[in-house]
């Protein structure tokens, strides 16, 4: 039951958000450790993705088109390679983040990613077709850096105008 819900992909986001943002605290850094994590979420979870692939957990929807994969241990039904079309979708996100946007403009990294993974969800085995408890979660975790980059942006814009006064 709960494996359906992604709690360990989103008890790892979670729990290295709040470790990244208390040691950016300890640490006096001002967000870099943060900012540097969010980076590299995409990849962290591209490569997260192999390892269900190959454990068969979370698997895609019965499919017999391309791509599809049969598991040993489901018998002879094809599956939707959800799980690949993850690794090589979150790749090209933190390639195109790493690339393009380098240090501007982290919250188009995580909203991409948080979109990317409401949609790639619907492919699940697991997904009725209605939005399930990670899809919101995700959401959620892209208004609030949405909201929280809003915030950082309009505090930085007050602190340089204070400063050019």
């Amino acid at each position: 039951f709960f494996w359906e819900w992604g709690i360990s992909s989103m008890g790892a986001a979670i729990g290295s958000f709040f470790a990244a943002f208390i040691m950016d605290i300890i640490l006096g850094k001002k967000y870099q450790i943060l900012d540097a994590q969010v980076r590299v979420l995409p990849l962290i979870y591209s490569v997260a993705k192999i390892g269900c692939h190959f454990a068969g957990c979370c698997r895609g929807r019965i499919h017999s088109g391309f791509p599809s994969v049969t598991y040993v241990f489901e018998g002879p039904d094809s599956f939707l390679a959800i799980q690949l079309i993850e690794t090589f979708t979150f790749m090209v996100i933190f390639l195109l983040g790493m690339t393009l946007l380098k240090d501007k403009h982290w919250v188009i990294i995580v909203s991409v990613s948080m979109l990317a993974k409401v949609l790639l969800d619907f492919g699940r085995m697991s997904n009725d077709g209605t939005l399930g408890f990670t899809q919101i979660v995700c959401i959620v975790f892209a208004i609030v850096g949405i909201v929280v980059a809003g915030l950082m942006r309009s505090k930085n814009t007050d602190k340089a105008s204070l400063k050019n006064e």
